[in-house]
Parts: structure tokens; C-alpha cells; sequence
């Protein structure tokens, strides 16, 4: 009787952790930051087109997934300690941050594969 009871219930373990360990291996992030939205944000900085929110987006949160993007969002974070100067005008950095910025983004460049 107790053998006809414990089958079953490992049975719906084993299932119910199968079906667990598949969905968290297949399961993706929506967003995820690579060198091209990098290079996208640097540009708009560049050209004044970026909002402060897009800012925030890249530096706010670590790129786990990728060391050296994440070593480039930390050297972005010090410009900006350094050089931010908000949305008050058409740039969000000094002309000395924009021109650090884009030492990054050319660095960026060369590192990128051509596609």
C-alpha cells in the first residue's frame, strides 16, 4: 500500500523538477545590453540626442553576463561622476566628458567584429 503511494509522488517530483530545470535553462532576460546599444547610447551622447533615462538604463544596472561591457559601464560611471550636466541642455556631459566618451566608443569600435 505505502509503495503504491510513494511511487506516484516521486514520480510527480521528478516530473515537476524536470519541468522546472527546463524552464529556468530556457528562460532569457528581455534586455540585455550589448556592445551596439553601447555604441548606440555613446553616439547619441556624441550628438546630444540622449536622454538622461537612456543613461541611467546602461549605468544603473551591472552587465553580469559580459565583463568587459561591464568594465566599460563602470569607466562610463566615472565620466560621469566627473562630467554630468544633466538635462538642462542639449548634451548630458561637458565638452571633457563627451570628448572621454567617445575615447570609449572608439575603443568599442575596434574591439567590435565586422559584420
Amino acid at each position: 500500500m505505502a509503495l503504491m503511494v510513494v511511487i506516484p509522488l516521486l514520480a510527480s517530483l521528478l516530473l515537476f523538477g524536470v519541468v522546472l530545470w527546463i524552464l529556468l535553462r530556457l528562460w532569457q532576460p528581455s534586455y540585455r545590453i550589448d556592445a551596439s546599444n553601447v555604441l548606440r547610447l555613446l553616439d547619441d551622447v556624441a550628438s546630444g540626442c540622449a536622454r538622461h533615462q537612456d543613461w541611467l538604463v546602461f549605468t544603473a544596472i551591472p552587465i553580469r553576463y559580459d565583463p568587459a561591457l561591464d568594465a566599460i559601464r563602470l569607466r562610463c560611471l566615472a565620466i560621469e561622476d566627473a562630467h554630468l550636466l544633466g538635462d538642462e541642455g542639449p548634451f548630458l556631459f561637458d565638452a571633457e566628458g563627451r570628448r572621454l566618451l567617445a575615447e570609449i566608443a572608439a575603443e568599442l569600435r575596434a574591439c567590435e567584429p565586422e559584420a
